[in-house]
């Protein structure tokens, strides 16, 4: 419906911006939608590097804040952390290296 409404109020809009990394649900969704609607999807990040994207953001000054955590190596501690916070980045970068987190959070260890 949000797209429907979009679409009337800029009926130049072509495409729609998705940032699924990883999941296939995610990107399907949007898809999906896009499909009826006629327009395009648009993603980026797609399938890249989850340790490049993560720089990619830090070095866009993104702040995006951790709100839920989930696996192993992180706790309550992190949650409001953000990832413009460098001990926070590196932790999430070892968390990674050593026991395969998905840095970006893409497989459910966190939400920001």
């Amino acid at each position: 419906l949000l797209l429907k409404d979009v679409l009337e109020a800029f009926p130049g809009v072509e495409a729609v911006s998705c940032g699924a990394i990883l999941s296939d649900y995610q990107r399907l969704r949007v898809e999906s939608v896009c499909s009826r609607l006629g327009l395009k999807v648009l993603a980026f990040m797609w399938r890249q590097e989850q340790p490049l994207l993560l720089r990619q953001m830090i070095d866009g000054q993104l702040d995006a804040r951790i709100v839920k955590v989930a696996c192993m190596g992180l706790d309550e501690r992190h949650i409001g952390k953000s990832i413009l916070d460098e001990s926070f980045s590196e932790h999430i970068m070892k968390l990674g290296s050593k026991w395969g987190v998905h840095v970006c959070g893409e497989g459910g260890e966190y939400e920001s």
